[in-house]
């Protein structure tokens, strides 16, 4: 059970956002949305922060959903590797790699699974994780990799937001949805 109960599955008064990340997750409201519910600037805030991080970066979606995992998997958030699975499949990411997720610093020198982007991009989002700043060389290590400083920053970020996210998601007990 979550911390604090979710919000009732009804819209909020005087918007339509609540129908709009409905109709953009397939009809069904996630614990996460029914528990931002409970403050309206939180949710709309969130909605358009996330959706940008998510969807109009210019960051690799592999590497952007690659990132997601190491920050969901360093800070035990079940409910995000759960639902990045799908997204990190479809960005061309492998069942292997993701169930390298268990053991990330031997993910990170596995050499078979993963290519030296990836290395550094699973090695940055680690360091930020475990540390409120990356070394110069895991920083700069990630720039190279990318090719951009664009991406660079842009992977910093969110890194950054998504263990915004984890910390949420931990501390208020938010559960993957029952799918009966």
């Amino acid at each position: 059970m979550p911390r604090i109960p979710y919000h009732a599955d009804v819209d909020l008064e005087g918007t339509d956002l609540i129908q709009t990340i409905r109709q953009k997750r397939g009809g069904k409201l996630l614990h996460i949305d029914r528990m931002l519910m409970h403050s309206q600037p939180l949710i709309q805030g969130w909605a358009a922060f996330l959706g940008a991080v998510r969807n109009d970066l210019q960051l690799n979606a592999k590497y952007r959903e690659l990132a997601i995992l190491v920050v969901s998997a360093r800070n035990q958030t079940g409910y995000e590797l759960h639902h990045h699975l799908k997204p990190f499949l479809a960005a061309g990411g492998t069942q292997s790699q993701y169930d390298a997720m268990t053991n990330l610093e031997q993910a990170r020198d596995s050499r078979v699974l993963f290519d030296p982007t990836e290395r550094a991009v699973i090695n940055l989002a680690m360091e930020l994780t475990d540390s409120p700043n990356a070394t110069d060389d895991c920083l700069q290590a990630a720039r190279v990799a990318l090719g951009s400083d664009q991406q660079a920053v842009e992977l910093v970020a969110l890194i950054g937001a998504y263990n915004m996210v984890s910390r949420v998601i931990n501390t208020l007990d938010i559960q993957v949805e029952d799918n009966r």
